[in-house]
């Protein structure tokens, strides 16, 4: 469930303020970032605002807000504590977490509407294997559509390179000395110990959901972090292996989203 904050429109943390809104509403038409809905990242453009008829209305009670913003967040089960590696000569590019539900959660406040992105998630079998201490079979996450277009800001794509682009689970592809692919989508464990190599691979390999959510944990304005990575989001129109070589020809550190 979502927190109850319906007293706490006072409080500056919560207020109205710009930078979280999605979505605003006048003279019965409304005018919303690219990124509210379901599609995958690399069909959205976080330069685009879109404009309907209509204003944000909840069907059950007729209740009508002109604003809708990004919500505190609900109660979630962490993350894995485990960011297993792959060294070697060659990868195989496939998903290492998949989605069991995406929900988006409403709540009303004096000014506006709060929408909570919630995703239900399962570390893979291969995942779950590699844990050390306390196997997680299940763990949660949230986004805002607002938070999803200023990250998405922050994320370069790959051109596209002519070749098929369809999911090739069995083909290994050449990783090289100075890649490493990681199982799962957050490199947070960077904080602690940073990873030498200069490309890190996230296996979100076909799951647009689980792309959305490697953007979300990694994109940063952090140029002057000698520990910086940039964030190099793979298009539809890019095979694994063009995407790993594009990245790879880039001066810097960066991560991958397959």
């Amino acid at each position: 469930m979502i927190e109850d904050l319906d007293h706490r429109d006072d409080n500056p943390r919560f207020s109205s303020r710009a930078r979280f809104l999605s979505l605003c509403s006048d003279f019965g038409w409304s005018v919303y970032l690219d990124t509210i809905g379901d599609k995958d990242p690399a069909s959205s453009r976080p330069e685009l605002v879109r404009i309907q008829k209509g204003t944000p209305t909840n069907s059950r009670t007729g209740e009508r807000k002109f604003k809708i913003r990004d919500g505190p967040g609900v109660r979630f089960i962490e993350y894995p504590d485990e960011y297993p590696l792959t060294r070697g000569p060659e990868y195989l590019p496939r998903l290492s977490v998949r989605v069991l539900s995406r929900k988006v959660y409403w709540s009303s406040r004096s000014q506006e509407f709060e929408a909570t992105v919630y995703f239900s998630l399962e570390p893979s079998p291969e995942w779950q294997q590699r844990m050390r201490d306390t196997v997680v079979t299940a763990c949660d996450d949230i986004a805002g559509y607002r938070g999803m277009n200023d990250k998405l800001w922050l994320t370069h794509s790959t051109s596209p390179c002519g070749h098929p682009v369809q999911v090739r689970f069995e083909t290994p592809i050449k990783l090289g000395p100075d890649a490493v692919a990681l199982i799962g989508y957050s490199s947070a464990f960077e904080a602690i110990e940073p990873c030498p190599e200069r490309v890190l691979i996230f296996l979100t390999r076909s799951d647009p959901r689980i792309r959305w959510l490697a953007i979300a944990a990694n994109a940063r304005s952090l140029p002057r972090d000698p520990f910086h990575r940039s964030v190099m989001l793979r298009t539809m129109n890019c095979c694994d292996e063009c995407a790993l070589e594009h990245v790879a020809s880039l001066p810097g550190r960066w991560s991958l989203i397959l």
